[in-house]
């Protein structure tokens, strides 16, 4: 079985992206896609059209969590490669950060970062992201939501109150 790896690095208007096999060998040149929908779609034939020159690939594909940037591609991935049964790992930026200071000196450019994270998935021991249904998707944001309307309701009582106090006092 050969296996594709693929580092996203996830920006608000680009991916760029790096495509590595097991041996740390570079199956293409960096792809730069922009982050929308038909950018992620050309994403998704590039990947296809790499595995097609492979028996019985294993498509594994890695991206930061990078605010909301990345959630879109990755739902748009997820089906169009459903055929491939990728592997899509949604990355906490410290892990990747953290691998990063185990390599030697590297810049932090967007190629870099790709690269990074596709050794990162070639290295192991890191766990696929589960899919989740679009319903709790949109509960889990809604939930956020309110969570940070209260904790901004709350700043703004306690701003008012003492406002209130110090006109009080200056009388």
């Amino acid at each position: 079985m050969h296996a594709i790896y693929t580092g996203i690095d996830v920006s608000k208007r680009e991916l760029t992206c790096q495509f590595m096999k097991q041996d740390g060998a570079i199956l293409r040149p960096i792809l730069t896609v922009d982050n929308n929908r038909q950018g992620t779609i050309n994403l998704a034939e590039t990947i296809k059209s790499l595995a097609a020159g492979l028996t019985s690939p294993a498509v594994h594909l890695g991206m930061e969590a990078t605010n909301a940037c990345w959630y879109h591609a990755e739902q748009l991935l997820r089906r169009q490669l459903v055929d491939l049964a990728p592997r899509l790992y949604v990355l906490n930026p410290s892990v990747i950060k953290g691998f990063k200071r185990s390599c030697t000196a590297l810049p932090k450019t967007d190629a870099v970062d790709a690269w990074v994270i596709a050794d990162r998935l070639r290295f192991g021991r890191v766990e696929p992201s589960p899919a989740t249904a679009i319903e709790y998707d949109v509960l889990k944001r809604m939930t956020r939501f309110r969570f940070q309307l209260s904790g901004t309701l709350r700043r703004e009582e306690q701003r008012a109150l003492e406002l209130f106090e110090v006109h009080q006092l200056q009388r």
